[in-house]
């Protein structure tokens, strides 16, 4: 029985099951591929203080938030500061967590907390922006959590602890 076994296990692994040449992705041609862009509804209120541009889509009870910051104000040659600080942001502490208790908070209410630079493009000018990107989601019952995670993280992080701070940095 052993030897059966040991031997029907020798022809699986030298006898593939199907012929990889039997298998394809499927291709389209262009002729298949509807040429008008599916617009998608948005509302935008602006305030002196920012711009909100909402979205409503079917997200099966997810909700998406992103926050950009214009990087304009910081002269060019401090940009890549503002890297790091997408680096740091949410793994350090803040006055009202450490950063294991953000982490596990932001694993319990959120789908992940996140931090980094892009460029934008400006539709009025086509320049390209930088920004500093704050995005997140969570279930509907948890955007106030959410919420509060983020006004947490962005206005009170702690950089008190130098030597892990600096840690951080050299792993880098």
């Amino acid at each position: 029985e052993l030897s059966t076994l040991i031997d029907q296990s020798i022809k699986l692994r030298d006898e593939p099951i199907f012929a990889a040449e039997d298998y394809h992705l499927p291709r389209l041609n262009l002729a298949e591929i509807d040429p008008q862009v599916n617009e998608i509804p948005y509302k935008v209120e602006e305030s002196p203080e920012l711009t909100l541009v909402s979205s409503p889509q079917v997200t099966g009870g997810i909700n998406y938030v992103s926050l950009q910051f214009d990087l304009s104000v910081i002269d060019p040659e401090d940009l890549p500061y503002a890297s790091l600080l997408a680096k740091l942001l949410g793994n350090i502490d803040t006055e009202a967590y450490d950063k294991r208790q953000l982490e596990k908070a932001a694993f319990m209410y959120t789908g992940g907390i996140g931090f980094g630079v892009s460029n934008a493009q400006n539709r009025v000018t086509g320049s390209y922006d930088a920004r500093f990107e704050v995005y997140s989601s969570a279930l509907g019952e948890n955007v106030p959590r959410m919420l509060d995670l983020l006004r947490e993280i962005c206005l009170n992080s702690s950089f008190a602890d130098h030597k892990w701070i600096g840690d951080q940095i050299k792993a880098l």
